[in-house]
């Protein structure tokens, strides 16, 4: 298959991106353990793939300013404390802030991408690396959630991606990886906490090569789905750069990229426009072919954010800096690599010096798309347009038919035990009651105190620290804190965060994060005037949750 065309394989489209041309370093030793393959009847739990959680968001996608793209999230999930889905009369929480592991919380302001990630033995990625493509993310206006789940502790040398459209398929070694190993273990207490789930992750899955016969290729994602697989491990440690740039351009493929703008346009599989400015392009996707004509600086983390066309046969008018003040284009000419740098204007003489010669004059005639280093290997004259890629990405994965796919988990153990004798011990206004209340550090009323006070603890209960607060069928509350004091963390069952709250209100801290929760939830939520009644802990005044959560409707 040539690189930059669409693969479609029983209907489903994906994008292949060849790296043989990139330097990685060879000294670092990969396994060439090869585990057994996963047997699909020891799977478990499994999603409801027919399902769709609100479809169309009938409560509001809220378009950020100066964007007719919403991102496919609800308003009723993106809290001010965390992402909260609920279907099946459970809710999925990925919590923020104080309340959670995620240090991004969502904004119905600004669109949102989550991403769960996991890896195979030795090829974790860099944690720097995904830092700077959130960065990168951020500094277009777009919260970028990475949740780095689980080494799988398995290890085989290929996998073959290949995921197929609308039902479930067992037979590709992706999904079946897939089924076993995306979500948290808390995630996988309850197969419709992976049914919310998977309504706005993507998934990732760093590994060591892709099978025969792309070996060669450093990853492989769905254009407009939610799956990607890396395999930049076979070729050595990849660089901080490297692994940023791969992450970034295949999750840009997801997000209905492909190498030359916009999947929708009929020139979008035209790779390695001189005047995209995108790690989209095989040119740009990382620093290697910057770094082989000497050039330590020039390469961006960054989708294109300017529109702009240049017509080869015509020539590139020099004057012409096609709003790319700053920047650094690399391009073809005579199938050689070249650089040419866009000066901020008025200093130096302003133009673009596409023949190298020192001087800004003229048109040169040149094949500026032609690198063969890289794959790019078309010899003629054309008319490239670069588009607006960040103001064009499709985040509704939802609405595409890759979102049918085999994307399950494995079974898990549950790990954490629901202590209800304390709850049944007394009766609201039983002063022997509140006061064992008092007296107990809540270690048999509804919920474990333990995870939530200690990583040990929550490590020895098979919980990854800082992972998650309390399991998906409880709730986090304080109790016995003021604003002077932390008071104790607890979790209690989801169903009985009514009754919890009216039964223990004078212990229990209120602010706006039980709005929230009481917002989201489907069984065990609380009447709205009791709600609204109870005091405000920070301000003195009625909670008032009703006006509170007005933001997400």
């Amino acid at each position: 298959m040539g690189k930059g065309q669409l693969l479609g394989i029983s209907g489903a489209s994906l994008f292949l991106l060849s790296l043989a041309f990139f330097f990685f370093n060879p000294a670092y030793a990969h396994p060439s353990q090869e585990d057994p393959p996963l047997n699909p009847a020891n799977e478990g739990l499994q999603p409801n793939y027919s399902t769709i959680v609100n479809p169309g968001c009938a409560d509001g996608d809220t378009l950020p300013p100066n964007s007719s793209v919403g991102d496919g999230l609800c308003n009723s999930w993106e809290t001010a404390t965390g992402l909260r889905i609920s279907t099946g009369g459970v809710t999925y929480k990925y919590l923020c802030g104080a309340y959670g592991p995620d240090t991004i919380c969502p904004s119905t302001s600004r669109r949102d991408i989550y991403v769960e990630y996991d890896w195979l033995i030795d090829h974790a990625p860099s944690t720097t690396a995904i830092s700077n493509v959130v960065s990168a993310f951020n500094t277009a206006g777009i919260n970028l959630h990475v949740q780095a789940d689980q080494n799988t502790n398995k290890h085989w040398m290929q996998v073959q991606p290949v995921t197929m459209e609308g039902v479930p398929n067992p037979n590709t070694e992706f999904n079946q990886i897939k089924r076993f190993f995306f979500g948290t273990s808390a995630d996988k207490l309850n197969s419709n906490y992976l049914t919310a789930k998977r309504q706005a992750f993507h998934y990732t899955l760093f590994g060591h090569q892709l099978e025969n016969p792309n070996t060669s290729l450093s990853g492989m994602a769905e254009i407009s789905g939610n799956d990607i697989f890396i395999a930049m491990a076979s070729f050595g440690t990849p660089t901080i750069d490297q692994t940023a740039g791969t992450f970034m351009h295949e999750l840009g493929h997801n997000l209905g990229l492909a190498h030359g703008g916009p999947e929708t346009l009929s020139e979008a599989t035209i790779d390695c426009k001189p005047n995209s400015v995108s790690v989209m392009s095989s040119s740009r996707m990382t620093p290697d072919l910057f770094a082989s004509i000497g050039m330590s600086s020039g390469w961006e983390l960054n989708y294109s954010g300017i529109a702009s066309t240049i017509n080869e046969d015509a020539g590139l008018t020099e004057s012409n800096l096609l709003g790319l003040q700053g920047n650094t284009l690399i391009h073809g000419n005579n199938g050689n690599p070249m650089w040419a740098s866009v000066p901020f204007s008025p200093n130096p003489p302003v133009g673009i010096d596409w023949d190298d010669s020192n001087t800004i004059a003229g048109a040169p005639r040149m094949d500026a798309n032609y690198i063969p280093a890289v794959g790019c290997n078309t010899q003629s004259f054309n008319t490239y347009t670069a588009h607006n890629e960040w103001g064009n990405l499709n985040f509704k994965f939802k609405d595409e038919a890759d979102f049918g796919d085999g994307v399950a988990v494995g079974k898990f153990k549950d790990t954490l035990a629901n202590y209800q004798k304390g709850f049944e011990k007394g009766k609201p206004g039983d002063s022997k009651y509140n006061a064992y209340f008092r007296e107990t550090p809540f270690k048999t009323i509804l919920g474990n105190l333990e995870i939530t006070k200690s990583p040990r603890a929550q490590e020895k209960a098979g919980i990854i620290p800082d992972d998650i607060i309390c399991e998906h069928s409880h709730e986090f509350i304080y109790v016995n804190r003021t604003e002077n004091s932390d008071g104790t963390p607890i979790c209690i069952k989801t169903e009985h965060f009514a009754d919890f709250l009216e039964r223990f209100k004078d212990f229990v801290f209120f602010d706006q994060y039980l709005c929230d929760i009481n917002y989201s939830i489907e069984k065990g939520k609380a009447e709205a005037t009791d709600i609204d009644s109870y005091t405000n802990s920070k301000t003195g005044q009625p909670l008032n949750c009703s006006e509170y959560v007005k933001q997400y409707e």
